[in-house]
């Protein structure tokens, strides 16, 4: 598999599977994305902003494609998410101090593997949940900031 950088939606994204595949990517390509292949027909996205996981949901591919993203015809459910996935998650992000991202997870003989986690990702399935991001993000700052959540984001918090 291989990626573009500053990619999203599924675009830029190529399943190589040849030489010439990979050495003509490499020539379109200054910095190299590449990540095993994975047989899955589905992956999680973990939405986690601020300091917990606010979405997790299933994307599984169209028939005859490897995307599993929304906006290249995947199919999203909400049924029997992993507790393990969404715990995963938590405890990357925890670690590494994200606190908005996407993440995406793939299931593989019964092991979890973060394929990437990116702070630009679709709402469209939030969007079905009626989860809507910004008064989730607006929360935690006011939470961390200590500050209440409707002050002016244009002028800085005092030192």
């Amino acid at each position: 598999m291989a990626k573009e950088v500053r990619s999203a939606r599924g675009e830029g994204v190529f399943l190589i599977d040849s030489r010439t595949a990979l050495q003509e990517y490499a020539r379109r390509n200054e910095v190299l994305y590449l990540q095993e292949y994975l047989p899955i027909e589905r992956d999680l996205r973990i939405v986690h902003v601020g300091d917990r996981v606010v979405s997790a949901y299933w994307r599984r591919a169209a028939p005859g494609v490897f995307h599993t993203n929304i906006a290249r015809g995947g199919t999203v459910s909400f049924d029997g998410v992993p507790e393990a996935a969404v715990a995963l998650v938590e405890r990357v992000a925890r670690r590494l101090g994200i606190d908005h991202a996407g993440f995406d997870v793939a299931e593989v003989q019964g092991r979890f593997y973060i394929l990437e986690f990116n702070p630009l990702f679709g709402l469209e399935a939030l969007n079905r949940q009626g989860i809507r991001i910004a008064p989730l993000i607006d929360d935690y700052l006011s939470r961390v900031d200590g500050g209440p959540a409707d002050r002016d984001p244009d002028t800085p918090l005092a030192a």
